[in-house]
């Protein structure tokens, strides 16, 4: 994340902007919600430094261990099934 920032500071604020709204009070997810949602993404993106930023904010909100494994669990499966679909 930092050589992103370095290599562009004005987009990686605008993008950290944008990704801040996202937690307005309006929103229709918790913010445990969403942090378990971007935990599975970003095990499907194969991110670590998402991994990484997501988990612990996780926690902050509340999340434990089981439904952090649960969000990961479910992302490995379902990038499991769509390998399957692409078999001749």
């Amino acid at each position: 994340m930092t050589q992103m920032r370095n290599a562009d500071p004005l987009a990686f604020d605008r993008m950290a902007s944008f990704m801040a709204s996202l937690h307005e009070k309006n929103m229709a997810l918790s913010p445990k919600e969403y942090e378990l949602i971007a935990i599975a993404c970003a095990t499907v993106t194969q991110c670590a430094y998402c991994l990484e930023k997501h988990t612990t904010d996780a926690v902050k909100a509340g999340a434990t261990n089981i439904e952090m494994a649960g969000a990961v669990h479910m992302a490995i499966s379902m990038r499991f099934e769509a390998s399957l679909a692409e078999l001749p």
